[in-house]
């Protein structure tokens, strides 16, 4: 189940009903790599990039029968529906932040291109995701009612019924619940301006019992998008390819939306508690940093549309 309307959804265009009923469909025949992909206790890499390129896929308009895992695996399709959430997400996205060239910041601040080149398109695609879909807060999420709440230290605001949402969804909710919801819409996006796209993991929860901190396993998602020349990508991937042997290399940018200014201070992840800006190296990835010679991203935890 997916939370609740709030006011801000309730001003929104509906999701089309075709779109409802094709992720109702996805998640009925998906349940088994649902439960993998939100349960801490059997996480699946396999089956959360399968889900991630299956949803991206699919809100970004480029679901068909030779690039669907669900329909190869089940005999079922939800790729009619493919077009119907592209144009969605180009009507109430893409063509308004187009036409606007700009976004406003959850500080109160615009961030406005004078020229739409790709590289400021990029940013302010960052910025909208990152400050325009809200994530829960220790205030927003009551207590019985949180994820893993019952476990002492462990801080995670995120709603029980832990549902990723497609980017259609996201947006129209204007709330994600995990950090895929987020990281779904941004690659979505960025997939369907041509950008080369791919999805990274992150094994940073953490718990704090007194001076101590346990990682726990579960992962965390971001973006990763390839520089095409801005000078902004310091990334490289380990041995240039990703978890399925795909090429990647060249330089790469991380992006991170997870981290906004009304979140940042409640996460409950390695590393300082800050916003990230555009670009800007996120908290947990300057662990990795200390961790490994240069900027490289291990090759295991990062998947290539």
């Amino acid at each position: 189940m997916l939370p609740a309307l709030s006011a801000e959804a309730s001003q929104k265009e509906p999701l089309p009903k075709e779109l409802e009923e094709s992720y109702a469909s996805f998640r009925k025949v998906a349940m088994n790599e649902m439960g993998d992909f939100l349960d801490m206790r059997s996480y699946s890499l396999d089956n959360i990039t399968m889900l991630m390129k299956e949803m991206t896929y699919h809100d970004a308009g480029l679901l068909n029968s030779s690039n669907s895992e669900i329909q190869k695996r089940y005999g079922i399709s939800i790729a009619n529906s493919t077009g119907i959430a592209a144009e969605y997400l180009t009507r109430n996205i893409l063509e308004p932040l187009k036409r606007e060239k700009a976004v406003t910041l959850e500080t109160g601040e615009t961030i406005k291109a004078e020229e739409l080149t790709r590289e400021r398109l990029l940013e302010l695609l960052f910025y909208y995701v990152r400050d325009n879909i809200k994530m829960a807060g220790p205030n927003d999420v009551p207590e019985n009612e949180r994820w893993m709440s019952g476990i002492p230290g462990l801080k995670f605001y995120a709603a029980a019924d832990k549902i990723v949402q497609f980017p259609t969804e996201t947006y129209f909710l204007g709330r994600g619940g995990i950090c895929y919801d987020k990281a779904l819409l941004l690659g979505t996006l960025l997939e369907m301006e041509g950008y080369d796209v791919a999805y990274g993991y992150y094994a940073s929860w953490v718990l704090n019992i007194g001076p101590r901190s346990i990682r726990l396993p579960g992962y965390h998602s971001y973006v990763v998008v390839k520089d095409e020349g801005w000078g902004l990508g310091n990334w490289t991937i380990q041995n240039s390819k990703d978890m399925n042997g795909k090429d990647m290399s060249g330089r790469w940018i991380v992006l991170d939306p997870l981290y906004s200014p009304s979140y940042a201070p409640n996460m409950q992840m390695v590393g300082e508690h800050r916003t990230v800006k555009f670009a800007e190296v996120p908290p947990w990835a300057e662990i990795l940093i200390k961790d490994q010679k240069g900027m490289v991203l291990p090759s295991e935890l990062v998947f290539n549309l």
